[in-house]
């Protein structure tokens, strides 16, 4: 439920000739934002993205139409993302890549992005340092991003389900 008073929560509505739909931003806590997209693609659509990112991102279609990521400068590193499948990267992208909507008609995304302040504040030990496990996600700029697909586990799109149904 879309509540206009609340300042952490926005709603942009696409009317535009390639991409119809709305996308919702959600300020959870600072560091923490989630952004839902329900769009219809007219027709093909490529964005060559050039921004830095600082935060760990997981990127999740639901529904809907096929995807692409493409990291031009890095070989082999191209990403094709139907429905039920994910995409993980790690702050440091400062790669030029390119989103490609292939595929016209109706999808349904859920992003997650958090930042390593966040992430620490959550499961660092008392010096700040991250688990063995995750330091690969977070690396300093100038060092390669970490980058990754995979299937949606029926966990994963359980609780997918959860946050879009959460009144």
């Amino acid at each position: 439920q879309f509540d206009a008073t609340d300042q952490q929560d926005r709603v942009l509505h696409y009317t535009e000739r390639f991409i119809e739909g709305w996308m919702r931003r959600i300020y959870l806590r600072e560091g923490i934002t989630l952004l839902i997209e329900k769009t219809y693609h007219h027709d093909r659509l490529l964005l060559n993205v050039s921004e830095f990112w600082q935060a760990l991102t997981w990127y999740f279609i639901l529904s809907g139409k096929q995807k692409s990521i493409r990291f031009p400068s890095c070989k082999g590193a191209n990403f094709s993302l139907p429905q039920r499948r994910f995409f993980l990267h790690g702050t440091n992208l400062t790669d030029l890549y390119i989103d490609d909507y292939a595929d016209t008609g109706p999808c349904l995304s859920v992003s997650i992005f958090v930042w390593p302040k966040a992430l620490r504040s959550f499961v660092s030990d008392p010096s700040g340092e991250l688990p063995p496990a995750l330091k690969h996600l977070i690396r300093p700029r100038g060092s390669a991003c970490y980058k990754r697909a995979g299937e949606t586990s029926p966990i994963m799109y359980a609780l997918l389900q959860q946050i879009l149904q959460c009144p």
